[in-house]
């Protein structure tokens, strides 16, 4: 018995052969015509060249197959390949060859028609040129300070690299906005960064970082206090009746930037300074008024600037 059967392996599977033929021979007969999509795939372009936008991504095939070829192709992903490491700036025509698609179409499969048949590839070169920049101002300064003149950018310009046809439309530069409340003093400096359609993909701007500066300056008020004035003497027993001066106040104007808070009256003070030199002269004195107030206070005038002492009649006031 296993005798028979080994003798009838042969048989068997020329008969599979004889039936596979068959079949490929009746449905064969059935020729239908079908459409196939492959990809285009683009490889080894040029580091300092780009392609026009709008390039196909893919290709259609029609084609003639019976319905076991067909069977075969169902499913299958299929593509072109094109090395385009010795394209030339300018048009360059690439042809569709169909037998060049990957992975081969099965044997007996006819091509009718691919369309495109060629595929029209406008190459640019990368060039640079310098645009100017700018940036769109923002908010509201901090209250102690104010605006005298524009916004500063330095650089004023941007050297921009990018393919020669997107660059046609690249006339300026746009970073990104320079906030009026970041500045705190009319030394601050802002670093704004380029915002531009294609950074980073098609598009490189230098220098990255921009220095943006304000023309301000911080603001100023001003007010006026009447205040007493004293004497620094080196009198040990207090002043002598004869001594007596005029006037005993006098008007001081000051000023100070708002990022300091408004003097209070009690901090300023007038003095003049009598010295024993001064005490030990019989003539009438006229010496000058000191003032002294908070660091952050600028006197601007002082009315009047001097103090009118009488004669000293009793120099023996100095002694101890």
């Amino acid at each position: 018995m296993k005798n028979f059967f080994a003798n009838q392996i042969p048989l068997f599977i020329l008969s599979l052969v004889l039936a596979f033929i068959l079949w490929l021979t009746v449905s064969g007969q059935d020729m239908s015509v079908h459409d196939l999509t492959a990809s285009l795939e683009f490889l080894n372009l040029p580091a300092n060249m780009a392609l026009e936008e709008g390039v196909p991504e893919s290709v259609n095939l029609r084609i003639e197959a019976n319905t076991a070829q067909f069977r075969f192709l169902e499913g299958r992903k299929y593509h072109f390949r094109y090395d385009l490491s010795t394209l030339e700036p300018g048009l360059n025509i690439i042809k569709v060859d169909y037998a060049s698609i990957i992975p081969q179409l099965p044997r007996g499969i006819r091509v009718a028609r691919v369309y495109p048949e060629e595929i029209s590839l406008n190459v640019f070169p990368y060039i640079t040129k310098e645009v100017p920049v700018v940036t769109e101002v923002v908010g509201e300064l901090p209250s102690y300070l104010e605006m005298v003149g524009n916004i500063m950018i330095e650089p004023a310009n941007a050297r921009v690299t990018g393919p020669e046809n997107r660059l046609a439309a690249v006339n300026q530069v746009s970073l990104s906005p320079a906030r009026l409340s970041d500045f705190r003093t009319a030394e601050t400096n802002l670093l704004l960064s380029p915002q531009i359609a294609g950074l980073d993909t098609w598009l490189t701007v230098e220098p990255k970082v921009f220095r943006v500066k304000a023309q301000i300056v911080t603001r100023e008020e001003s007010t006026s206090f009447t205040r007493p004035v004293a004497l620094d003497t080196p009198i040990w027993n207090g002043p002598p009746a004869p001594l007596s001066f005029r006037p005993d106040e006098a008007k001081v104007r000051v000023s100070w930037t708002l990022d300091h808070p408004a003097p209070r009256d009690e901090e300023i003070k007038l003095t003049v300074v009598l010295t024993e030199e001064d005490l030990l002269n019989p003539g009438n004195l006229r010496l000058p008024i000191k003032v002294t107030a908070p660091s952050w206070v600028k006197v601007l005038a002082v009315e009047p600037t001097h103090l009118v002492i009488s004669k000293v009649r009793r120099p023996d006031i100095l002694k101890p």
